[in-house]
């Protein structure tokens, strides 16, 4: 069993939580406390509120995925994979420490704002004493079956694997204690739109290597045309560039194995525009790959930022009626 909020379409809202262990909380007040979140939020979920910050309010597709931090299996003596490591620092990261790290994520989708909010305000009564915000941030996509649009313009995620076996194979831990879990990657990705826009729009698409108005590759028609690395124009330079975004990231570099990408456009201070990325997948090992090629040769770079960047385990999902725990 899966926590919902991982390989399901995203909704509209997300609000991101990172959170810190009071010192000296033992392993069964976690487990108390999740034990209360699961029966606080479970029933939302089915469209059915009875929390009091809930109640009155159409909670159709919220979904609550929690997942825990590299330090927090040894404060509560958790037996957890050794992947689950801070994700190393890449050249050119601007990270600030209070947008990084955490011991617990919570991760709150809905089709309202109003309810991420609120299903947040939940969890924070039942954690009193348990927990402290570390950092948090909402985010907007666009519901729906076409793939979303980040901030620049361009479609953002049609690289995803799409067969449920090719999904299952990306994501999903398959033996030990933590099967049914995944690992998330989250980065705070700053864009600077405006100069992007000033970019004459054959350029922007040599940038991203796909079509603005499509999706498409550069090297296809359709959306999810085949990426051909190898096609050249008539002069010998390749058709998709050698710093294309899409190219850099490419599955091919590293022998197929993909992760399942959610980005949520970000509005903040400061007229801060950006993307918090979240990828699922087996091994964070995966995103430290793809993340070291994009720093050496990426044209995107010059246009973002990351100066936010946490790792965390998610956990197994549980059967109707059962409320999360702590493998281990």
């Amino acid at each position: 069993m899966n926590q919902a909020g991982i390989t399901d379409p995203a909704p509209r809202s997300l609000l991101f939580l990172a959170l810190d262990l009071v010192d000296g909380t033992q392993r069964r007040t976690v487990d108390r406390m999740l034990a209360d979140w699961s029966r606080a939020i479970e029933p939302a979920t089915r469209g059915k509120p009875d929390a009091p910050e809930l109640t009155g309010l159409d909670t159709t597709g919220l979904t609550m995925t929690i997942g825990v931090g590299p330090g927090l299996p040894g404060r509560l003596g958790l037996t957890a994979p050794k992947e689950l490591a801070p994700i190393p620092p890449f050249p050119g990261d601007r990270l600030r420490p209070t947008l990084c790290g955490g011991d617990l994520a919570v991760q709150i989708c809905s089709n309202d704002p109003l309810v991420s909010l609120q299903a947040a305000q939940v969890l924070t009564r039942l954690s009193q004493g348990v927990l402290t915000i570390r950092w948090r941030l909402p985010g907007f996509t666009q519901p729906g079956p076409s793939t979303p649009r980040n901030a620049f313009g361009f479609k953002d995620g049609t690289g995803n694997p799409r067969t449920a076996a090719d999904i299952s194979d990306a994501v999903w831990i398959s033996e030990g204690p933590w099967r049914h879990g995944t690992f998330l990657v989250v980065r705070r990705i700053t864009m600077d739109v405006q100069r992007f826009a000033t970019l004459p729009a054959q350029r922007q698409e040599a940038v991203i290597g796909s079509r603005r108005d499509t999706g498409a590759p550069l090297t296809g028609h359709a959306e999810f045309d085949e990426v051909d690395l190898f096609a050249k124009n008539a002069d010998g330079t390749y058709v998709l560039p050698v710093d294309a975004h899409n190219r850099r990231a490419h599955a091919r570099f590293d022998g197929g194995r993909q992760m399942v990408r959610r980005g949520f456009t970000y509005t903040s201070g400061n007229d801060e525009t950006g993307l918090l990325f979240l990828a699922f997948m087996k091994d964070p090992g995966l995103f430290t790959r793809v993340q070291t090629r994009l720093v050496e040769q990426d044209a995107l770079n010059g246009f973002i930022q990351h100066i936010g960047s946490a790792v965390f385990l998610m956990l197994p999902g549980t059967g109707d009626g059962a409320v999360l725990r702590l493998p281990g």
